[in-house]
């Protein structure tokens, strides 16, 4: 391969040749684009969810979603400052998310603090109850 000072995408070549050097990775499939997250059924459910209480179906549904891809909880813009929000109307799907943002969210800590600050309530009691258990 010839190499061009001038050539403008020169970063391109580079990252054909050496990816791991750009901090890029070659993956076997694409990342969805933010569009296609934003249109997922799982993204819709978590932002009703943050409103108001889900359906059982419609519960049931986000949970298979995050059982079959764990790492789509990265995706859903579960924020500590949305994390009251849905503690209070969805409980149990506050409990799963965290409990699958426990291991890859940087965050985290964040997440708890969060948690930890809100009013106190019966849902929110269940969440810390419920989480804590799990860890134990």
């Amino acid at each position: 391969m010839h190499f061009d000072p001038f050539d403008t995408n020169i970063v391109e070549h580079f990252q054909l040749l050496r990816p791991e050097f750009l901090g890029s990775r070659v993956e076997s499939e694409p990342e969805p684009e933010p569009e296609e997250r934003k249109e997922s059924e799982a993204f819709q459910l978590i932002q009703h969810a943050f409103k108001e209480a889900l359906s059982i179906s419609q519960r049931q549904t986000l949970l298979n979603e995050l059982q079959k891809d764990p790492d789509i909880v990265h995706d859903l813009d579960v924020t500590p400052e949305i994390l009251p929000a849905l503690v209070e109307n969805n409980p149990i799907i506050a409990i799963d998310v965290l409990l699958k943002m426990i291991d890859s969210s940087k965050d985290m800590k964040d997440h708890l603090t969060s948690l930890i600050q809100m009013d106190m309530s019966v849902h929110s009691m269940e969440v810390v109850n419920r989480y804590s258990a799990v860890l134990a």
